[in-house]
């Protein structure tokens, strides 16, 4: 789900003030709670991020060469992978028992058990070590691990995998090829057409696509729901006792949990496309 900026907040807060004609402060931790969860509970029944989000998603492509993105409302699209190719190499060469690599969505983790039973664990992660050489420097760099680089890239592009036995010799690990065939896109509702430029079926499974999308402001229209939604929840507390009787720092949350919120239909055109 996108996160509303400080800014955005406090905006949200103050003209939800000024609709339900509120001066002073006491309620504005009330306000940015509900705002916060109001925002949270809309983009779930939208089934998108409203603001700007960097999205990085593998999509199931089917056999009509169609893949819809979680998020409509593109603005650009950095990647699209289709294939893979040998990134490193990498070798344990140490006297351990059942060694072994892992690569997650953070890092590339490996695995060694001592004589005594004793698991060694060592985590190279991809913050750490942004590029592919970078990594295969840092894994050679471990005691008992070698590693050789094959092609340069952003380390995050690795193909994930579970837990791979490297007793055997050289493990090759792979990263996700840039995509160099064409492809038509639908900005507006999330859609990647590979059928439509290559006049046949795509002939791969599944897509790794890195893009944004979302709003860099607030759309006018979801603002005034998100306020006037805000306003009624508020409401809540002066004609609920036992909500008001709540201390200020726990009613708040207890009070946002109370909120359910359908936004109307002037939103249903945010709403995500399944195709």
């Amino acid at each position: 789900m996108s996160t509303l900026s400080v800014g955005q907040l406090a905006t949200l807060v103050t003209r939800t003030k000024l609709v339900a004609n509120i001066s002073g402060s006491d309620d504005d931790t009330l306000l940015e709670v509900l705002i916060t969860d109001l925002w949270a509970k809309m983009e779930t029944h939208l089934d998108r991020d409203i603001l700007s989000t960097d999205k990085d998603e593998i999509l199931d492509i089917g056999q009509d060469g169609i893949g819809t993105l979680a998020d409509p409302d593109v603005t650009g699209i950095n990647f699209v992978g289709a294939s893979f190719q040998d990134a490193l190499t990498i070798e344990y060469t140490g006297s351990n028992l059942s060694p072994t690599v892992e690569v997650t969505d953070v890092s590339v983790i490996l695995r060694e058990v001592g004589s005594d039973g004793s698991t060694t664990t060592t985590t190279k992660t991809f913050a750490a070590s942004a590029s592919i050489t970078a990594l295969a420097t840092a894994i050679d760099g471990t005691s008992g691990w070698t590693a050789t680089l094959v092609n340069n890239g952003d380390s995050t592009m690795l193909e994930r995998r579970g837990v791979q036995a490297a007793s055997l010799g050289l493990l090759t690990l792979q990263s996700w090829e840039q995509y160099t065939g064409e492809y038509q896109t639908d900005y507006k509702i999330g859609m990647i057409d590979f059928y439509g430029s290559c006049g046949s079926g795509y002939p791969y499974h599944d897509v790794r696509v890195k893009y944004t999308a979302g709003f860099s402001t607030i759309p006018s229209d979801v603002e005034y729901e998100i306020i006037f939604a805000a306003k009624a929840a508020l409401n809540l507390k002066d004609k609920d006792m036992a909500v008001k009787s709540e201390k200020l720092g726990d009613y708040s949350y207890a009070l946002a949990a109370q909120v359910t919120f359908s936004p109307s239909s002037r939103l249903a055109r945010y709403s995500r496309v399944s195709l």
